[in-house]
């Protein structure tokens, strides 16, 4: 593969990356209000029972739509994005960077372990893309 393509495929993914995804966020969120709309209101047999129902499926309405945005849009903090560094910056050039702010001159184990997992570059997109960030909380991950 020519280094020019190998560049190119990289620099859609990152422009992917950094996009947020309204349109996927709005067309969801319409599919889930939609139906909402149409299990509420369906069928109302006693009055004070539909309205504490409701309520409680307002307000999984509510939190539904709230995670969808926090999955399509908001972009989780991750190590890249605080320490203003590029995606493609080596582990070690982290590390020492790290080594350089922190007040006890020493990377806690915790991030070393980290650091380690992000040495290829897929590694490194499933962490900036993952919300849950497996590869930081998870102590038994294998790569």
């Amino acid at each position: 593969m020519p280094l020019f393509l190998h560049e190119l495929i990289i620099f859609l993914q990152m422009s992917t990356l950094s996009r947020p995804a309204w349109d996927t966020y709005w067309a969801t969120s319409l599919a889930v209000v939609v139906t909402w709309l149409y299990f509420a209101f369906k069928s109302q047999q006693n009055p004070q029972e539909t309205k504490r129902n409701l309520r409680t499926s307002s307000f999984l309405l509510a939190h539904t739509i709230y995670i969808l945005y926090l999955i399509l849009i908001a972009k989780p903090e991750n190590i890249f994005r605080a320490l203003d560094l590029p995606i493609n910056t080596p582990p070690d050039s982290i590390k020492a960077l790290l080594v350089q702010r922190s007040e006890f001159g020493d990377v806690p184990k915790n991030l070393e372990l980290l650091l380690e997992r992000l040495g290829s570059f897929d590694m490194r997109l499933l962490y900036v893309r993952s919300e849950f960030c497996l590869l930081h909380r998870s102590q038994t991950f294998d790569t």
